[in-house]
């Protein structure tokens, strides 16, 4: 019992230190500092995801599958830096202890991961452990990929081998002592790491269980609209109820009517992933990437199917608040028309930058 005790304390310990480190897309943002000059992308990001794959290319099925799949799982938006070849790394991840740099994850073999095998890939995507064997940061969202099939993880593989080949090393991740150690990442993994197996429920539909596949899994939604406890792990029986990072605020997508998806459709909810924007609310910050690399590309049955699993999770309890101060919402009403004319926006054009009516809420940041 003493020894489980140690050890418990230990694993304790290292999940503290590394709690707070940009988990997933949760704390992270661009870090404006200088990276090492490097060409311009010659290939468009968007093009690389949804460029038609030729019948007569070998394992053409395969590969369309991954090319999709890479699509889903967001990788393009923390694997994209400013004026990087698109997948190549090198995108600068604030975190309260340092910054961690996404790597390169083109068909390059030496700094890429084209020389990587399949059971390599797998062992990454589910156990965050790297080729070398050396543990991956939780800002890798190897907690919610762990989710996604073998013949998934194997497909994106496989596309990301045809990807082109940049040879890049992003710079090395400026962490706090001792957080450079990867192997305390063990401790956090031993707490909080759940199964590896997407379990579907038999009681819901073949619609439903797809959306909960792709929101629990490649979408990795829960990572930053999951509230996280003090070691940075997703607070108990809180799932979707939002959270703010790093100054954005990722909405609760519960059923909640007034903070929540609780006013909106189901249609409403795929039409969002779809444009970004819909009758309530407009994609800003982190999330505008999301629909431009990621939810854009996916199919409607998948979107719809994504809509389908959000609007079937119970509503986040409400917090009681303060009313706004009219005074100040009267004055913000009459500066909209001043800001409008100062930018030569017509009533026209507006609408199309922002919901088309007043709801119950409405939100930029998802």
């Amino acid at each position: 019992m003493g020894r489980f005790m140690h050890l418990r304390t230990l694993a304790i310990g290292a999940g503290v230190i590394i709690a707070i480190l940009g988990f997933a897309r949760p704390a992270m943002s661009q870090v404006p500092v200088s990276l090492p000059a490097h060409p311009v992308a010659g290939v468009i990001p968007t093009q690389l995801l949804a460029e038609p794959i030729a019948d007569s290319t070998p394992n053409a099925a395969q590969l369309r599958r991954g090319q999709y799949l890479v699509a889903a799982g967001d990788c393009m938006s923390c694997h994209l830096r400013e004026q990087g070849e698109p997948l190549s790394g090198g995108l600068g991840l604030k975190t309260p202890f340092g910054v961690i740099y996404s790597l390169n994850i083109t068909s390059d073999r030496q700094t890429g991961i084209g020389d990587w095998t399949s059971d390599q890939f797998y062992r990454a995507m589910h156990d965050g452990i790297d080729d070398e064997g050396k543990n991956l940061y939780p800002a890798f969202p190897y907690p919610w990929f762990r989710l996604v099939s073998r013949e998934d993880d194997d497909a994106i593989l496989a596309f990301l081998k045809t990807t082109p080949a940049a040879t890049y090393k992003p710079p090395k991740n400026d962490l706090a002592f001792p957080l450079g150690i990867r192997s305390i990442v063990k401790g956090w993994n031993l707490l909080f790491l759940k199964s590896q197996d997407f379990q579907t429920d038999a009681g819901q539909s073949p619609e439903w269980n797809r959306g909960a596949y792709l929101v629990n899994g490649l979408g990795h939604c829960g990572a930053c609209h999951t509230p996280k406890n003090a070691l940075g792990a997703d607070r108990s029986k809180q799932e979707f109820h939002g959270a703010t990072l790093d100054n954005w605020v990722a909405p609760d997508l519960t059923r909640n009517d007034r903070t929540g998806l609780g006013g909106w459709s189901t249609d409403d909810v795929a039409e969002y992933l779809r444009t970004g924007r819909n009758a309530h609310a407009g994609a800003g910050g982190a999330m505008a990437d999301v629909i431009t690399y990621s939810t854009s590309l996916m199919s409607d049955e998948d979107r719809h199917a994504m809509a389908v699993y959000l609007k079937s999770q119970a509503a986040r309890p409400s917090v009681a608040n303060a009313p706004p101060d009219p005074g100040a919402m009267r004055r913000g009403a009459g500066l909209t028309p001043v800001w409008a004319r100062a930018w030569g926006w017509s009533n026209r054009a507006i609408s199309t930058l922002r919901p088309r009516k007043a709801g119950p809420r409405s939100q930029s940041g998802w």
